[in-house]
């Protein structure tokens, strides 16, 4: 249905582009190059392109175009669902059937409990004395955050 190749510009992107191209990339997923100039243009999914000129307004940062049936090729509106990041992020875990280490904490700062990916912790990220709850109590760092438990989720 969408080839490859330079197409039409629609609302509300032709406010901010002169051209547009479609291009499928190795996994294979389609996405859209903006173009004004060479140190001009960026890239947006295909299904964020056709979902924004349909509505004719730009999503949020956080929302996703989300492909319902999980076919990134599948590019109809019907197939569309808008999701945030961390949604879209639990559904892919989900469909590759893996899991995630998370690691609950006690704030060293503030003492509130808290939940982070093992990945984002001091305990893989070597450069981080410790792991805080937020960037004001990581800048207080009036002592070090207690680990309260580690598990897959």
């Amino acid at each position: 249905m969408y080839q490859n190749g330079k197409i039409e510009l629609k609302a509300p992107y032709n406010d901010l582009y002169r051209m547009a191209y479609i291009v499928t990339n190795k996994e294979p997923r389609r996405n859209v190059i903006l173009y004004n100039s060479q140190s001009d243009r960026t890239t947006v999914s295909l299904a964020r392109y056709l979902y924004e000129t349909h509505t004719g307004v730009f999503l949020e940062r956080d929302k996703v175009v989300d492909h319902i049936d999980g076919n990134k090729l599948n590019d109809v509106l019907s197939n569309y669902q808008v999701i945030t990041v961390k949604e879209n992020n639990v559904k892919a875990r989900e469909q590759r059937g893996t899991t995630q280490q998370l690691v609950r904490f006690e704030c060293g700062s503030c003492g509130g409990e808290f939940i982070k990916p093992r990945s984002n912790t001091h305990l893989v990220i070597k450069t981080k004395s410790s792991t805080y709850c937020s960037r004001p109590c990581g800048g207080k760092r009036l002592k070090p955050s207690v680990i309260v438990e580690q598990f897959r989720a």
